[in-house]
């Protein structure tokens, strides 16, 4: 009995270390910000991985999405959603991979002083879909 208690407890560090994220999650929270989730703009999308870490102050949450599970038109419309209703803002243009990807950054400020949130894409019509959440130092400067 004490061993498999002592692997479950091994299996739910594991999990956790690893990061997760629920399929069905309105927000990711990433330190004190609540980013909306894909799930909240466009609707349920199955989660293929997972990731979260924290290296030199600045925290990474990294969600994967299978092949044809997030289409683009559904990608760019998530980050237009994010732009237009939650104050995000372009900070790196559309640009075109020499794998056929797609890569595009916004950004917002953080509730906590001092800080910014990014939200990196990484669409690919051939592979996985990827989006990392990075809350960290920093300032973003918006021109009107």
């Amino acid at each position: 009995m004490k061993k498999i208690r002592k692997i479950s407890v091994m299996f739910i560090a594991l999990f956790a270390l690893l990061g997760c994220a629920s399929k069905t999650a309105e927000t990711i929270d990433i330190n004190d910000d609540k980013v909306p989730s894909v799930y909240a703009i466009i609707g349920e999308k199955k989660i293929t991985g997972t990731n979260s870490k924290i290296e030199n102050g600045v925290r990474t949450t990294i969600l994967t999405y299978g092949k044809n599970d997030l289409s683009y038109d559904e990608v760019v419309k998530y980050t237009e959603t994010l732009i237009d209703d939650h104050n995000y803002i372009l900070t790196q243009q559309v640009e075109d991979q020499a794998d056929g990807s797609k890569e595009w950054v916004i950004a917002n400020d953080s509730v906590t002083e001092g800080h910014i949130v990014l939200v990196a894409f990484h669409y690919s019509e051939e592979g996985e879909t990827i989006i990392d959440y990075v809350s960290g130092e920093g300032t973003l400067t918006r021109y009107e």
